[in-house]
């Protein structure tokens, strides 16, 4: 099988793009860089003729550069944690109830008691409290939920 260089072009683009496509499959942002290398290397191949040394020099240095470009934006602009429909941080259960003031529904003692959200009850930690007390959620750890009590 013989190497046609005269449309070298071509296989730069077929390239870029299957390099793309496979961005698709791979996390990490990082095939994605190599096929616009690929594809901006085989549009120079199709309005210049540089040799193949220099095509691989080119490729690599776009990709590198490219690739090392997203990162340092990426770091610089770190993505936004998913929230959820109530506006918690998702896969963080009960931290859409932080500032919520409720109820115990059983007295805390030795620091652990439960309180009523919504139309259930959950775990709780906090200061000695009697049953019935009026409490504000603090924060969340561990699925429990720490409350302090309301003057």
């Amino acid at each position: 099988m013989e190497f046609n260089t005269d449309h070298i072009h071509w296989y730069w683009l077929a390239a870029g793009v299957l390099l793309a496509a496979l961005e698709a499959l791979a996390p990490g942002a990082v095939l994605i860089w190599f096929g616009v290398a690929a594809i901006v290397t085989g549009l120079t191949c199709l309005f210049a003729e540089p040799s193949l040394n220099q095509q691989f020099l080119l490729f690599s240095l776009l990709a590198i550069g490219m690739t090392l470009a997203f990162k340092i934006w990426q770091r610089r602009h770190p993505p936004e944690e998913p929230r959820n429909a109530a506006g918690g941080a998702l896969n963080q259960a009960g931290s859409q109830y932080i500032g919520l003031e409720t109820t115990l529904v059983t007295k805390i003692v030795s620091g652990h008691g439960r309180v009523k959200v919504a139309d259930s009850s959950w775990r709780c930690t906090g200061p000695n409290l009697p049953s019935g007390a009026k409490v504000r959620i603090i924060a969340v750890e561990s699925g429990t939920l720490k409350v302090e009590a309301i003057d």
